[in-house]
């Protein structure tokens, strides 16, 4: 049904034709009131020298409309404010109506509120996701909204996901946030991407705060306002002197304190401003947060006891920001399945879920779980402690689990005890697409300058510590042929710094190459020149000896050889396929054993990449038909036409993940 336009007379329907939508006039209603005398009052006033009903241009149906391309098509064209011929007003009577100051503002906004509410958000200069049309159930494909804790570049996973879902049919939303002042939009292979900047929310006083002021009842909240208060004393210094000099002249004083009595007043103020800015320097270093003191540990065993799995409200409410944040877009686009990427967004979706239940909706919830969450290293003991509370709280409202290896889909299921095994999917790189264009430097081997007889393994992903890339910079002390590549996100910072004054301490700052991030859907490509693929994996915490990172198979998708420290789920792969080497963890030596190896019998190591189909499992279009296979049977939609991968011989990779 059309409103009626804004331009029609009060009580007047709207014309389909016109393309107007059907929105309520926004008319003040007729007031009589004197007004001022124009220039020429005989050509603006009325007969009887009042203020006439405001008026109302004609409805579209009887106004021509401009041909106009953009946002603004088949808005109706502003009529002649010089042309002759009486305009309708309110009451529907033909009268004489002057032309009056204001009245182009008023035409331009009208104009605004005439555009049809299919034009897109975006050229509007609306948020993102407001006003849309919309559309018939018949006509509205099933929409999927997927969240994310990240800003959306470098995830490589959440892209090919939102990706592949759209061009498997899907109707893909993906919220993300973003660091600048300002959200943003964009599209992104036929998914639509919503960056949102995150709310800022009050910060909630812990118990070694609530101490501190105790403790230093005379401190200033902030050295800031303590530092402004002690420059009075400047103001107290001056005054003293002015008195003295005052004195020395003769000039009388007024009615003012002695000048014994005013230096003693000034003396206890400085004293008193002395004591309240030691109490504001001790209060704000005592307040500082302490990772494992007495303080905190009681306080997050104190939560835990007696808020359980709620508990992670006082201990780390990160995810209700991105719930101020996420929430109101994710409304507005009324999903039929909520896709939460990663833990801070399983909460965020089952609270979207349950508001969409109380408005009679029913939407559903699919967890991607990235990581085994209590094996995940978290910065201090308070968000050790919350984050598996937060997720087991929510962990119940999913309909569905999936997961990135198989022994965390079993750790998952044990651990929560879920009705049934989480299903896997991979981080798999897609098939490589021979029409996309090679990167500006062509190939790792060319972005090194290296000829192509020269040893050189590579490295592709975050540089962290817990990556452990010094690992790779102390094993060329041991290989003094080897060169070392490293494809990382930013090639600045102390960590990358430090990689490099490593390498110059041992005299191989020559033999180390660092370049920016590469585009996925490219990288293996552009490593395929390269002799080997390394990941230095740090092993012992619970989640790398787990893990099956997706540079493990962008490697094998370039065709390298790969050396994998002795971390559990990787390394069994890797000796199951046998494409590569296992070394251990923090061992510059045994990695340079093991570079060596890979050097001199390369092709032992490629030859099972030569078997038809070895590589299918570890594609992501094999993986990602097991997203389109979890949609469709949570909405109860109809499977889709089955895909046989080529076949091969031997066993699937699928058969060597099940064997780990």
């Amino acid at each position: 049904m059309l409103r009626p336009s804004p331009w029609a007379p009060r009580g007047a329907g709207s014309d389909p034709a016109a393309g107007v939508p059907d929105r309520p006039p926004r008319l003040r209603p007729a007031r009589e009131r004197p007004i001022r005398p124009p220039p020429n009052p005989g050509a603006l006033r009325s007969p009887a020298g009042v203020r006439t009903a405001r008026p109302v241009p004609p409805s579209p149906a009887a106004r021509p409309v401009t041909a106009r391309s953009g946002p603004a098509a088949g808005v109706p064209a502003r009529p002649d404010p010089t042309a002759a011929g009486p305009h309708v007003a309110g009451s529907g009577t033909a009268a004489s109506v002057p032309e009056r100051f204001g009245r182009a503002r008023r035409h331009r906004r009208a104009a605004v509120l005439s555009i049809p509410w299919s034009c897109p958000p975006g050229r509007r200069g609306r948020d993102p996701g407001r006003r849309r049309k919309p559309m018939a159930d018949a006509e509205r494909r099933t929409r999927v909204v997927m969240l994310v804790d990240t800003t959306i570049d470098g995830d490589s996973r959440v892209q090919k996901a939102a990706v592949s879902m759209a061009e498997a049919g899907w109707d893909v939303h993906l919220i993300g946030r973003t660091d600048a002042r300002k959200g943003d939009r964009y599209d992104l292979g036929g998914a639509t991407v919503y960056r949102r900047t995150l709310k800022p929310m009050p910060p909630r006083r812990n118990l070694r705060q609530s101490l501190a002021l105790l403790r230093f009842p005379l401190a200033y909240p902030n050295n800031v306002l303590a530092e402004r208060h002690w420059e009075r004393r400047r103001i107290d210094r001056s005054e003293v002197a002015q008195r003295r000099f005052a004195a020395q002249r003769g000039v009388p004083g007024g009615r003012v304190a002695p000048r014994p009595l005013h230096r003693f007043a000034v003396r206890l103020r400085s004293k008193w401003l002395r004591i309240r800015l030691d109490q504001t320097r001790a209060y704000v270093d005592w307040q500082a947060p302490k990772d494992d003191g007495a303080i905190e540990r009681f306080e997050t065993a104190f939560w835990c006891r007696l808020l359980g799995d709620r508990a992670w409200r006082r201990l780390e409410p990160l995810p209700l920001q991105y719930e101020l944040s996420y929430a109101s877009l994710i409304d507005r686009l009324k999903p039929d399945l909520i896709h939460a990427h990663d833990y801070r967004m399983i909460g965020v979706a089952a609270r979207a879920v349950a508001r969409a239940a109380v408005k009679g909706r029913t939407v559903r919830l699919l967890y991607d779980a990235h990581e085994f969450l209590p094996g995940v290293q978290a910065p201090n003991p308070r968000c050790q402690a919350a984050r598996p509370r937060y997720e087991r709280e929510y962990l119940p409202f999913a309909d569905a689990v999936v997961t990135v290896s198989p022994r965390i889909a079993e750790l998952l299921e044990s651990t929560h005890g879920l009705d049934e095994r989480p299903a896997v999917v991979l981080n798999a790189p897609p098939r490589p697409d021979p029409g996309l264009p090679a990167p500006e430097s062509g190939d790792v081997r060319a972005a090194c300058g290296l000829a192509p007889g020269t040893p050189l393994a590579v490295y592709c992903g975050g540089a962290s510590p817990a990556r452990s890339l010094e690992t790779i910079v102390d094993a060329l002390e041991f290989a003094p042929d080897l060169h070392a590549a490293f494809v990382v996100h930013t090639v600045t910072g102390p960590y990358v710094d430090g990689l490099r004054e490593r390498a110059a301490a041992i005299g191989a700052a020559d033999r180390v190459h660092f370049m920016g991030y590469v585009d996925f859907r490219v990288l293996p490509q552009f490593l395929s020149t390269a002799d080997a693929g390394v990941h230095p994996l740090r092993s012992g915490p619970v989640n790398h000896e787990l893990a099956l990172p997706t540079k493990l198979f962008e490697f094998m998708h370039g065709g390298l050889p790969v050396a994998v420290t002795d971390v559990e789920v990787m390394s069994a792969l890797v000796r199951n396929l046998g494409v590569g080497e296992v070394f251990r963890s923090e061992d510059p030596r045994d990695l340079a054993r093991a570079l060596k190896a890979i050097v001199a019998d390369r092709a032992r190591y490629t030859k099972p990449y030569a078997e038809p189909g070895f590589l299918d499992e570890f594609t992501w279009e094999t993986q990602a038909r097991r997203y389109d296979e979890l949609y469709r049977r949570l909405l109860g939609l109809p499977e889709s036409a089955p895909h046989v991968p080529a076949p091969r011989a031997g066993r699937t990779g699928q058969e060597q993940l099940q064997e780990q």
